[in-house]
């Protein structure tokens, strides 16, 4: 009697039995599991499976995976880029480049000299000297292209390249290029000066001695040239000054109070080129 009245109430209480046993635990009312029920629990009224409530163990390895295999392919992809700039770091490296730039030269006419270009890692390739001004390739590698004997080029064997000029004349004063032959082409440029010496004209100058008559008018003239250009001066022996007073069209007319007397054209160098032997 006791077994068929229990089983009414959990009829009437919704809860399934499997085997004819239940039991009771905090409030709850369970049902012994048999072997092909599933397990229900009970709690206000309500009943509830418990594979809802835990999801399948097979399906969470799944979910895990996604994120690392993004993970490993980004991880790779740093790397394949860290490898390519390593690559171009050694290509740029290894390459040929300056090591300094090409000195600027000073020399006075007739005199020798020589601009260089020192070159590391030069490899394969090729150098070569070109003056700009005159658009003239003057030498490659080892070899004087241009038509003028005065043309040299000399390697040390390591990195320094020197393209030698002698007996400097007017024309050789410029800017040289000093160029490699890669792709793209890189180069550098120096500069030779050449520096005339000044001197006066005399063909083109007054003579040593002129006579005027006194209150008459005398023209004095002295013609200089050089490079850089000097700069013309006057004075008198006897070291007074000489005497300037403006006269029509800017011109400038000198006073001399004393006959007899004697007066010099003296150039002045520019600073620039004074210690230029």
């Amino acid at each position: 009697m006791r077994h068929d009245r229990a089983q009414q109430v959990l009829h009437r209480r919704g809860v399934a039995t499997a085997g004819g046993q239940c039991r009771r635990t905090a409030g709850c009312l369970h049902a012994v599991p048999g072997p092909l029920a599933r397990r229900r629990q009970c709690a206000a009224g309500h009943v509830a499976s418990s594979q809802s409530q835990e999801p399948a163990a097979s399906s969470r390895p799944h979910v895990a995976a996604q994120p690392m295999a993004g993970r490993q392919r980004r991880g790779g992809l740093a790397l394949a880029l860290l490898q390519l700039a390593t690559i171009l770091s050694h290509a740029v490296t290894d390459g040929p480049r300056f090591l300094q730039p090409i000195p600027n030269v000073t020399v006075a006419l007739g005199r020798d000299a020589s601009l260089s270009c020192v070159v590391d890692n030069l490899g394969p390739y090729k150098v070569a000297w070109i003056h700009i001004d005159r658009q003239m390739i003057v030498t490659i590698h080892k070899h004087v292209i241009a038509r003028v004997p005065r043309f040299s080029v000399s390697h040390d064997n390591q990195k320094t390249w020197l393209l030698h000029v002698s007996a400097v004349q007017q024309e050789d004063r410029g800017y040289y290029m000093c160029q490699v032959n890669t792709n793209p082409m890189i180069s550098q440029v120096g500069y030779l000066q050449v520096v005339v010496p000044p001197n006066i004209v005399d063909e083109e100058s007054t003579e040593s001695a002129v006579a005027v008559r006194e209150h008459q008018n005398a023209t004095l003239t002295c013609k200089a040239d050089g490079f850089p250009a000097p700069k013309v001066m006057w004075r008198r022996e006897d070291g007074q000054p000489i005497v300037l007073s403006r006269h029509r069209k800017g011109r400038r007319k000198a006073r001399l109070r004393w006959a007899h007397t004697r007066v010099a054209c003296q150039l002045q160098l520019p600073q620039s080129t004074a210690a230029v032997s």
